[in-house]
């Protein structure tokens, strides 16, 4: 395998010049192989081998041509020349000559390669090898390789041009044929054409003999016949001029005529039936009359709608654009272009809306006999308009694909409106169109459709402007169809509904503000230099410094206030949308009952959802420090100080029945009936509170264990008796925190103290037992020392929590420590599982761990002369003695 690849050039590349047979040479090189190897290397057999290889040469080019024979296109026609890759030695020599640096027996190689059918390779192999100058032999063979392709190259592009050439002279037959064949098709159809004329024109000869034959016969009854004739040719003018009820009657006075005429006349007989046919055609002029009629009305609904709309406003003192514009005002307004028909003094809807073909219409039914339809047939020519207009005014109410604007709402409504004033207009126009209940029935059953599209394409409406201006559209549209006697119920049900839609719009708007509030909000108390900026920080918000409780400083600048710049802001914010929902709620046919149980639900949705999700949110983030908390707990404080002048505000705005005041001190207050809406902040408060307070736990908490988790137990202090630097930080930790809690109510400090003193004594624990590597009673002093001064600082907080019960949370701690540091398992042991036991908090598994890690540092540290000492050795079996009486302690507590 190591000789298989030499100079990067590999056993393949030196043998591989035939792909097609190269399975047969591996299969030779493998037979060969073994003769190879039963051989010595003697000149002897080199010199056999390289006669063999003459031998093979000289066998060679009779192969060669034997094959190119096979494949020779002689018998096409073609010029052939000599297979390229069997070049003549003398011209492959020439091209590619021999390098004079290699050794001459490699010509005898190469001979053997390029000529021999079944070359022996692995006597090639070894002969090169031995030989040497193996690269320079390679490139000697690439180049020979290379000079061939040439050849080939050369040769396959003299064969591709004559193969080229014949296969020009094969085409050029081919449309020669193809043309010949066209030639043959095209005199056969105009033979096939020209007989075909000759048919016809006999039989054209035979019908004009029959014609004149008969046209004697019919020259003689046509006289007969003739007033009758006159009568239906003016009854068919008459048709064709539009003069449908003449031509009826004509047709009238032909029919009584031709029943007295004898009917085996074949043209009195065909008269007979042609009457009634013309008949039939005079009643579809007659409906075909009314679809133009409808069609013209339908141009004219748009200008209808805007008349009618711009009446309704001017009768009722509304101001909706673009219907209130003064008219002078009109080409100058953005709705020139819809409003330019006002400009036309000839434009009116009588000349808008063709009502001729209606009259006629009419008078076509009046002028029906019983002959002439039958009851059904009469009863569906005189519903003909009903059910036309009915089709028409299902196809009309259907929304536009995308009415998402102002004006595709606009126009829809003036669209409706136009349909009911016109059809109003006509029934006014031409009685006996339809019955007295039609125009009420076909609003019933349009209404569905035009109330579905309107609250179906509000929904996408996403600006308040918008809406707004819609919701004035559909107020509109309710008493333009109280204008045209039409009922207006479903109307007001899409009101309300556009105004819950309304309402979400404007909830998540102030979502949107509310957490813009909070992102700016630093969540520190305000402080204004002068009354320019407490006029533009607190706004409307109502609260004044008391002067006893600010100490004198109620007047004077700069200010203090006890909340942060959000609590003004969102007493502003929910104040403009109070003041937003109760004006789009005004003209919703409402009873008063309704708009305040409408707004009070809308405002506490705003306190509970959109209030509550902000502020717990910003909260639940864990970005606010225990400050920050503190004071966004006392903002919820004044911010529910703040609901009961929302309740007036919202009091004010839905002007209620009874009001009063009531006086308390210098202030006077405002109050309202129980009309009065009220809010429930009471219990919202006080969960967001109770948010706000486990989030300052959940801060404790974190800041505690980040420090505590420093704690290493088997380091021993710098000096005695001396807190550690952590618990020292820890502590100075507690008092800045605790300074901002304490503005906190006394429950809520005392449950943090509690927290935070559990949190220490957790992670103390846990770090002490579980986490620590090793334990050294060096560190349980040191453990000891920051238990004392944790202790010592919870009792100067007196004022501030219960310290007997706060020192609860170290006396586990307190009892492990002093367990390992007096030694006392005696104690321990006698004591274990009564109630008033010293050491009750002490758990066997703990101890068992501690003693355990205290047995590992004491192997880390200990020597060999160490060992030998006794005391050493006495420690060890204590501690093996106590470690086996807590194993057995800990199997009778789980066998038990």
């Amino acid at each position: 395998m190591a000789e298989s690849s030499v100079d990067g050039f590999s056993v393949r590349g030196i043998l591989g010049f035939d792909g097609a047979r190269s399975s047969k040479r591996m299969e030779a090189v493998h037979t060969g192989s073994g003769d190879a190897d039963n051989t010595n290397n003697t000149s002897a057999e080199w010199d056999l081998n390289r006669s063999s290889a003459s031998d093979l040469d000289a066998n060679n080019p009779s192969n060669s041509v034997s094959k190119a024979a096979a494949f020779s296109p002689v018998t096409r026609g073609l010029v052939t020349t000599a297979d390229p890759s069997q070049l003549p030695v003398d011209q492959l020599d020439l091209a590619v000559p021999f390098p004079a640096n290699l050794p001459s027996q490699y010509k005898a190689l190469v001979s053997q390669i390029e000529t021999t059918k079944h070359p022996n390779y692995p006597f090639i192999l070894r002969r090169v090898y031995e030989a040497g100058h193996l690269k320079s032999f390679l490139q000697y063979l690439d180049r020979r390789s290379e000079a061939r392709d040439a050849e080939i190259e050369r040769v396959c592009a003299e064969h591709t041009s004559t193969l080229t050439e014949a296969a020009k002279d094969l085409m050029s037959v081919s449309r020669g044929v193809e043309e010949l064949r066209a030639n043959l098709h095209a005199d056969r159809k105009i033979s096939g054409k020209q007989m075909a004329e000759i048919s016809e024109a006999a039989k054209q000869a035979a019908a004009c003999n029959n014609a004149l034959i008969n046209t004697a016969m019919l020259m003689e009854r046509i006289s007969i016949l003739k007033p009758v004739i006159k009568t239906v040719g003016e009854a068919q003018v008459c048709i064709e001029n539009g003069q449908l009820v003449k031509a009826l009657r004509k047709l009238h006075d032909a029919w009584e005529r031709t029943r007295k005429l004898p009917h085996h006349i074949r043209l009195v007989k065909s008269l007979a039936d042609n009457i009634p046919f013309m008949k039939n055609q005079l009643i579809t002029e007659a409906k075909r009359g009314v679809t133009t009629a409808l069609e013209s009305a339908r141009n004219a609904n748009l200008k209808a709608g805007f008349l009618t709309l711009k009446n309704v406003c001017e009768m009722n003192g509304l101001f909706i654009e673009p219907y209130t514009v003064a008219q002078d005002c009109f080409l100058s307004s953005k709705y020139s272009e819809e409003v330019k028909f006002l400009a036309d003094r000839k434009w009116s809807i009588e000349a808008a809306v063709d009502l001729r073909p209606l009259l006629v219409f009419r008078h076509v039914m009046l002028t029906f006999e019983p002959d002439d339809l039958d009851g059904e047939a009469l009863k569906n020519y005189c519903e003909n308009y009903m059910t036309q207009r009915r089709h028409q005014v299902s196809q009309m109410v259907q929304p536009p694909n995308h009415m998402h604007g102002i004006d595709h709402f606009r126009h829809y409504i003036q669209d409706i409106v136009g349909i009911l004033s016109l059809e109003l207009f006509i029934n006014n126009a031409v009685s006996g169109l339809t019955t007295d209940t039609f125009f009420t029935e076909l609003w019933n059953d349009t209404a569905p459709g035009v109330t579905a599209a309107l609250s179906g394409n509000f929904v996408f409406m996403t600006d308040e402007d918008t809406c707004a201006q819609i919701k004035s559209l559909m107020n509109l549209f309710a008493i333009a169809l109280n204008f045209l006697h039409c009922d207006s119920t479903r109307v007001h049900g899409v009101l309300e509904d556009m105004r819950d839609h309304y309402g979400e719009i404007l909830l998540r708007k102030l979502v949107t503000e509310m957490n813009g509030v909070l992102d700016v909000d630093n969540f520190v108390a305000i402080t204004v230099a002068d009354a320019a900026e407490q006029k533009r920080v607190l706004g409307d918000f109502p609260f004044t410094l008391d002067a006893s409780a600010a100490g004198g400083e109620a007047e004077s600048f700069p200010k203090h206030f006890p909340f942060s710049a959000s609590v003004p802001k969102f007493y502003s914010l929910i104040q403009n949308y109070i003041a937003t929902y109760v004006n789009f709620s005004r003209d919703l046919n409402l009873s008063q009952a309704e708009v305040d149980d409408k707004v009070r639900m809308s405002t506490n949705t705003v306190l509970s959802r959109n209030l509550r999700g902000c502020v717990c949110g910003k909260v639940e983030k864990g970005a606010l420090t225990v400050d920050q908390l503190v004071q966004a707990y006392a903002n919820c404080t004044y911010l529910e100080y703040s609901c009961q002048y929302l309740e007036e505000y919202i009091a004010s705005l839905l002007k209620p029945r009874a009001t009063g005041t009531l006086t308390t001190g210098s202030a006077t207050t405002s109050t309202t009936s129980a009309l009065t809406p009220r809010l429930e902040s009471e219990s919202l408060f006080k969960d967001i509170r109770s948010q706000i307070e486990q989030q300052v736990y959940t801060s404790l908490m974190n800041s505690i264990e980040e420090m505590v988790s420093r704690f290493d137990s088997a380091a021993a202090p710098e000096s005695a008796d001396k807190p550690s630097i952590l618990s020292t930080r820890v502590v100075r930790y507690l008092e800045v925190v605790f300074a901002s809690i304490r503005k906190m109510p006394y429950s809520v400090c005392q449950t943090a103290w509690m927290t935070a003193c559990k949190h220490i004594a957790n992670q103390l624990q846990e770090t002490f037992i579980h986490k620590s590597p090793l334990i050294t009673i060096e560190g349980v002093q040191q453990l000891k020392n920051d238990l004392t001064y944790y202790e010592a600082f919870l009792m100067k907080q007196k004022d501030n929590a219960d310290p007997s019960t706060l020192l609860l949370a170290f006396s586990d701690l307190r009892q492990s420590t002093d367990l390992l540091l007096l030694w006392d398992w005696n104690t321990y042991f006698h004591e274990y599982g009564k109630k008033d036991a010293k050491y009750n908090r002490v758990q066997p598994q703990a101890a068992l761990l501690i003693l355990e890690k205290m047995k590992e540092s004491d192997r880390k540290k200990s020597s060999v002369f160490q060992n030998l000492r006794k005391n050493e050795r006495d420690k060890k079996k204590l501690l093996d003695t106590i470690t086996t009486q807590l194993k057995d302690l800990i199997d009778d507590t789980a066998s038990k």
